[in-house]
């Protein structure tokens, strides 16, 4: 994209030529582009957002593993833990899964965002069958519940994430396209 190319130059005169890392140099994805007000060419816009829409339903798969692990810890705490005092090795386990069930969370919103934003423009209508907005309290272990009842006794409803499908890897025409 030749727009880049200016964008990349007026950033570096802002910067008073300072060499920077290439990890500190901004990659200017389409998306970006168009949300600077410059032009971009819609089959790259697609490819961004088949890529995002891939990443959102990969967040959404990182966050469910986390929490079913958290599940086995907070399981194993219920049935072993009885008379180790707080503080111990597996709350801290804990602590750390949560903090990725945040990470996951924060990615799924970022590139929620940005597919929901762009799906007009690129014609796409069917992609919001399986993702959603994700609100805190969508997200609890599929086996504790809502209530945070960990018996797993009664009644227990499923959020939304446990009932999406996820990519579809069987559809032939996306693996031809690919080969290609």
């Amino acid at each position: 994209m030749p727009v880049t190319v200016i964008i990349q130059q007026q950033q570096q005169q802002t910067m008073h030529n300072t060499a920077q890392a290439a990890y500190n140099l901004p990659l200017l994805l389409p998306s970006e582009i168009l949300l600077m007000g410059s032009s971009c060419d819609p089959v790259l816009l697609d490819y961004e957002w088949r890529l995002r829409y891939a990443a959102a339903h990969d967040a959404l798969e990182q966050m469910r593993k986390h929490l079913l692990s958290r599940n086995a810890v907070l399981g194993w705490k219920l049935r072993y833990g009885h008379g180790v005092c707080e503080g111990n090795h597996s709350q801290n386990d804990v602590d750390r899964l949560t903090s990725k069930i945040s990470a996951c969370a924060a990615r799924y919103r970022i590139h929620f965002k940005m597919i929901q934003h762009f799906s007009e423009r690129l014609g796409k209508v069917n992609w919001s069958n399986g993702l959603k907005p994700l609100r805190g309290e969508d997200i609890w272990s599929i086996s504790w519940g809502k209530d945070g009842d960990p018996t797993g006794e009664g009644y227990v409803v499923s959020s939304w994430i446990w009932n999406t499908s996820g990519i579809d890897h069987t559809n032939e025409e996306n693996i031809a396209e690919c080969k290609d």
